[in-house]
């Protein structure tokens, strides 16, 4: 094939990705096979994608269950803690899911736990240590996640929501 006709020919693919007209494995397979290998590093997922928004996200979760489990922090700083990082995390989670869905909703979903420690947290400061707060809390994030699993379409969420309805219940029962 001609120079010219390749370069014109790479342009367009490098255009329907960016304007998301084919999927971007598509285009980084045809950019691979069109570039003749030359370049490919830069089409890479793995070049686009650092591990940083891996790392950050795991060590806010930690933190938080650090802060939640075995700290002497005040209520309303651990509360804040929270809240920062579950937003955080919701943010995260949106940027990533351009590149990988499935680390998206593994990220909402650890957000989400972060949500449920929290309401646990502030039940038990205000009620003591007692079962009821569990339920409570379970049921509350139950219909939470499977409202948002029903907006945003997410088969996770959705049955994240009805088990956690079935364990609110089992609470209740007990």
């Amino acid at each position: 094939m001609r120079k010219e006709r390749k370069e014109i020919v790479i342009r367009e693919i490098k255009h329907w990705r960016k304007s998301k007209l084919l999927p971007e494995h598509y285009c980084d397979f045809l950019l691979t096979l069109y570039m003749e290998g030359e370049g490919a590093e830069e089409t890479s997922f793995f070049k686009k994608f650092t591990l940083i928004p891996l790392i950050m996200v795991y060590a806010m979760f930690l933190l938080t269950v650090l802060i939640f489990y075995f700290t002497q922090f005040p209520l309303l700083l651990q509360i804040g803690i929270a809240i920062i990082f579950a937003v955080a995390i919701f943010m995260i989670a949106k940027q990533v899911e351009q590149h990988s869905l499935l680390l998206a909703r593994l990220y909402q979903l650890m957000a989400a736990m972060i949500v449920y420690l929290l309401t646990m947290q502030i039940g038990f400061a205000i009620m003591g240590n007692h079962t009821l707060v569990l339920g409570f809390a379970t049921l509350i994030n139950g219909l939470l996640w499977t409202l948002i699993g029903w907006k945003w379409k997410t088969k996770l969420f959705f049955l994240s929501g009805v088990m956690a309805f079935i364990l609110a219940i089992v609470i209740f029962i007990r």
